[in-house]
């Protein structure tokens, strides 16, 4: 598996696809037609405003009863590329397969009539196809519900190349490469003797893996291309429990028929993570079957799981508790009954941090001072999860801490990874003297929004109240409702109990906040992550622009001002890549170390930055990148802004209206000199608190 970082294929784009379009390469787009007139307009002219104009548009009307056969002909007579075919509805599969018949490019891209591409996207993947020599292109895609449009997957920002079994290995993993048939460019020849089978939903998991089986090179491309749209009538957008069941049932079918496929290949270790795989959904299938009254869809997963006992007791990548609850499954339908009744009885008692407690670990942690040393620097950290900005503050918190530990001679560093809370606790109450202080992680957590934050923060606080506690950079909120002010009465009984404790303030606002409601010693301070440093990597010429916008629920732009940023940023250059400082899957603390060095890497290869997020705008600032921050209606970015605007290339904007003219002036900028201010003297308090200086000699609050 080939994992470059390089983006070649991006460079130079229109001068290249012109020599490529001269030899021929026609794509032939298949879009099965059914209910869509709302979206099919969008569809279609997202598809003819591709640059990559070397393409055949197959509009296959499946019967459909709205203006959608009308709106598939008046295309037709405005652009020859396009033909239209009109069947009665027999369903996707068969329209998708009347496509393929009658498809006479080279490479075949399905796209649903609901969902459209940007301007490059089948360009992008033409050209990744012929550099990597695949016979697969695939790129990253957008989700829309309702007007909010989010990036869903794990953010990659590399080209990743795979061979057949590196790629049917993802495939069943289904995290960075999923069985959609739509949002690939496939070689029309792997489709020779694969067929969708007609008359299923989720038809493509039965049909993507024999596509990527007759393959020598699969390559994902991180360009996010097309926009899937989610809708409540949509296949993907029901949420009854009746068809639930019909979806999950079909998508057993499938993934049988897949793990069936491998084995009879004799692929043992593919047909046994395909396995792996299948076997919850099985479970699954038989709980819902009995629920809707479809026992026959149980009796054919119980069969098939009777059948492969043995393999599946074998097997050492599958669970323990799948196979402790394998007979469970086997059951009729009233022993099931009350082994569901239990099983919801123990859900329902489950407390956040019940929920929590599979994941903390329960060992004893070693605190013991070495040789010359007298006392100890504990470092909690929370637990980070898909976030780059969080793992960003935990690595320059432990960066800052050792570098300190260099100087004073004295004090040892200790750092308590997030699930190692509590037997850090245990272990550390067993040992702590007086002189010993505890750091808690700073970000944007301490207040209403993120529960766990709070539990694992007023454990140790509680723990440790005699100790001096220092909470690193925060910004604080809690809402202003009754939630709110729980929240905020039990942090001043926790915080009140303190001996000596200091909270640092990563704003202006957080910083009034907290003198007014808390007793707590309150210091103001710079986020931890600009305690790092220049972190850039300056190799050859920067070159396009960089998005880093939002998804999740701290986002305020809307799908249309996203749309709009993209747009906007397109008419400056043809180079522009979407990223997110949130990668949609949990880190491990090394990988995050080395995401976070590739992310600053990209950063520092980019002429502009254009962000909703905190962290982008700060990871610009520490890798000197011109920034556009778009953060008006979101107080923690707008407070934030004001602690470094004086590094003099960063720009705020309340919302995206004059990003146009605030993007040409950045731009400007450029091949000027950009210097990042030395803000060490921001943090001089915190080393005399570290010190352990007498609380008389710092600010009080």
């Amino acid at each position: 598996m080939d994992k470059g970082g390089a983006f070649r294929y991006q460079e130079d784009r229109k001068s290249r696809s012109k020599g490529i379009e001269e030899q021929g390469e026609l794509v032939s787009v298949v879009i099965p037609v059914y209910k869509v007139e709302a979206y099919l307009e969008e569809c279609l002219d997202s598809v003819l405003r591709q640059t990559w104009e070397n393409i055949e548009v197959l509009l296959v009307d499946d019967g459909s009863p709205d203006r959608c056969p009308g709106i598939c002909d008046s295309y037709a007579r405005t652009d020859p590329r396009i033909r239209v075919i009109h069947t009665k509805n027999r369903g996707l599969s068969a329209a998708r397969n009347i496509a393929l018949d009658h498809a006479s490019g080279d490479c075949i891209f399905c796209l649903d009539s609901d969902d459209y591409l940007a301007p490059e996207a089948l360009e992008k993947l033409c050209l990744a196809r012929r550099e990597q020599h695949a016979q697969i292109a695939i790129c990253a895609h957008y989700m829309i519900r309702g007007d909010r449009i989010t990036m869903e997957d794990p953010v990659e920002d590399r080209v990743e190349v795979m061979g057949r079994f590196d790629a049917l290995s993802a495939l069943i993993e289904d995290r960075e490469i999923r069985s959609y048939a739509w949002g690939k460019l496939v070689d029309r020849e792997l489709y020779e003797g694969v067929r969708y089978p007609e008359g299923r939903i989720y038809e493509d998991i039965a049909t993507t893996y024999r596509l990527f089986d007759k393959a020598e090179r699969i390559v994902h491309i991180p360009d996010h291309l097309l926009y899937y749209r989610i809708r409540s009538n949509s296949i993907s957008g029901k949420e009854s429990l009746e068809k639930w069941h019909e979806n999950n049932h079909a998508m057993v079918l499938s993934m049988i028929e897949r793990r069936d496929f491998l084995r009879d290949k004799h692929e043992e270790e593919l047909a046994g993570r395909a396995m792996e795989k299948l076997i919850p959904y099985l479970y699954s299938d038989i709980r819902t079957a009995y629920l809707v009254g479809k026992r026959e869809d149980a009796s054919l997963a119980q069969n098939y799981l009777r059948l492969n006992r043995e393999a599946i007791m074998a097997d050492r990548n599958i669970s323990s508790k799948d196979k402790r609850i394998f007979h469970l499954y086997l059951q009729g339908p009233a022993t099931f009954r009350v082994f569901l009744r239990t099983k919801d009885l123990v859900n329902a008692v489950c407390s956040v941090e019940a929920r929590m407690a599979a994941k903390i670990s329960m060992g004893r942690l070693p605190f013991d001072l070495e040789k010359g040393k007298t006392r100890r620097l504990v470092y909690f950290e929370l637990p980070c999860f898909d976030n780059l900005g969080d793992h960003a503050i935990r690595y320059a918190t432990e960066k800052y801490l050792k570098e300190y530990a260099k100087r004073d001679g004295k004090a040892q560093v200790f750092t308590v990874g997030g699930w190692d809370t509590v037997p850090g606790i245990r272990s550390l109450r067993r040992v702590s003297g007086p002189e010993d202080i505890i750091i808690l992680q700073g970000g944007g957590n301490l207040g209403s929004m993120y529960d766990f934050a709070e539990i694992f923060r007023r454990k140790v606080i509680r723990s440790f109240r005699n100790n001096r506690i220092i909470i690193l950079p925060q910004t604080v909120y809690y809402a202003k409702d009754e939630g709110g002010d729980e929240e905020l009465k039990e942090d001043r009984k926790v915080f009140g109990r303190c001996r000596d404790l200091t909270i640092c303030a990563r704003d202006r606002q957080s910083e009034d906040f907290l003198r007014k409601n808390f007793s707590a010693r309150v210091i103001p301070m710079k986020d931890m992550v600009l305690s790092l440093g220049n972190v850039a990597e300056e190799k050859g010429m920067r070159h396009g622009i960089l998005l880093a916008l939002r998804s999740d629920r701290e986002g305020r732009l809307t799908g249309a001002d996203k749309e709009k940023i993209i747009r906007i940023c397109r008419t400056f250059t043809d180079d522009v890549f979407v990223t997110d400082t949130c990668v949609h899957r949990e880190l491990k603390e090394a990988e995050a170390e080395n995401l976070l060095k590739n992310k600053w890497r990209l950063f520092s290869g980019r002429k502009l930055i254009v962000t909703d997020r905190l962290h982008g705008m700060l990871f610009a600032v520490i890798t000197r990148t011109p920034c556009v921050v778009i953060g008006g209606s979101h107080f923690k970015i707008r407070e934030t802004f004001r602690t470094v605007r004086d590094c003099g290339y960063v720009f705020f904007l309340d919302n995206e209206k004059k990003l146009a003219k605030v993007i040409e002036e950045a731009l400007m900028e450029e091949g000027r000199e950009r210097i990042l201010p030395d803000y060490r003297g921001d943090f001089l308090e915190l080393e005399q608190l570290l010190r352990g200086t007498d609380v008389g000699a710092l600010t009080a609050g």
